[in-house]
């Protein structure tokens, strides 16, 4: 597509985007005249009459509009410092020329707004990897700690980890023991135990390891009885807080006479 300064008629070659983006409005870069490029369009060159050029002198600042069509003089500037300028070369024809700010207003803004994304999923991912290696190599002695464990399961509800087991027998008050004679139809012994939790958790049986000894204190016995053996269906999944539970065991009669036990909670 092709224009002619009505001026001193230049022809040029137009770019119909910019001709779009200036609503037709263009400065003659001969000349420096402004005209609507849109009332002498053409598909070549030579379908424009030839006549001599006609040059005017351009407008000083101080004239104000004088000498230049009121119309252009008081259009408001367009992006990229003003309407586009044509230029002749050599009897041909140039396409309008893009400034450094034009080429930056068209650059997508996308990169910053990725940028910040990529950012903050980075930081997720970090963050989601120093808690894999927290639960690896801390997750086992945090997981007994009775403070942090809440904000652990919380944790592990949203990652889909689980837990290892709460136990802590330091909690575990001994309310009372007793080793008795067992009843009439057993020939041995009876071990009876109560405990209560004092944790703030509600934690997990422990094991009991019982030891019997003789007269002269020397161990002539010994057996650890799991949640599983000294239990009663239906067992309870983990004991309560500050609530009593009794225990009782019943053992064979060992070969010495009995003069003594221990027990230790595991």
């Amino acid at each position: 597509m092709y224009t002619q300064c009505p001026t001193c008629r230049a022809t040029f070659r137009i770019d119909i985007n910019k001709l779009r983006e200036s609503r037709g409005k263009v400065i003659c870069r001969d000349c420096q005249t402004p005209f609507n490029a849109l009332n002498a369009l053409a598909e070549s060159p030579k379908d424009f009459p030839k006549a001599p050029p006609i040059r005017r002198p351009v407008a000083s600042p101080a004239a104000g509009v004088e000498g230049q069509d009121a119309q252009h003089a008081m259009l408001p500037p367009l992006r990229g410092g003003g309407l586009p300028s044509l230029r002749a070369v050599g009897g041909l024809v140039a396409r309008p020329q893009r400034t450094e700010r034009d080429r930056e207003d068209e650059e997508p803004r996308g990169p910053e707004l990725g940028s910040g994304l990529c950012w903050w999923l980075g930081a997720l991912a970090m963050a989601v990897l120093l808690v894999w290696q927290v639960n690896v190599f801390e997750g086992a002695r945090l997981a007994q700690n009775e403070r942090v464990r809440p904000w652990l399961e919380l944790m592990c509800e949203s990652l889909g980890c689980e837990l290892s087991p709460y136990k802590d027998t330091r909690q575990i008050q001994v309310v009372d023991r007793a080793l008795l004679p067992a009843p009439d139809d057993v020939d041995g012994y009876e071990f009876r135990l109560i405990i209560a939790n004092q944790s703030a958790l509600a934690q997990a049986f422990p094991s009991i390891r019982l030891v019997l000894s003789e007269l002269g204190g020397r161990p002539s016995a010994s057996r650890t009885f799991s949640p599983d053996e000294y239990l009663e269906a239906p067992r309870p999944g983990k004991m309560p807080v500050g609530k009593p539970f009794e225990i009782r065991l019943l053992i064979a009669k060992p070969s010495s006479e009995v003069g003594g036990f221990s027990f230790e909670l595991i």
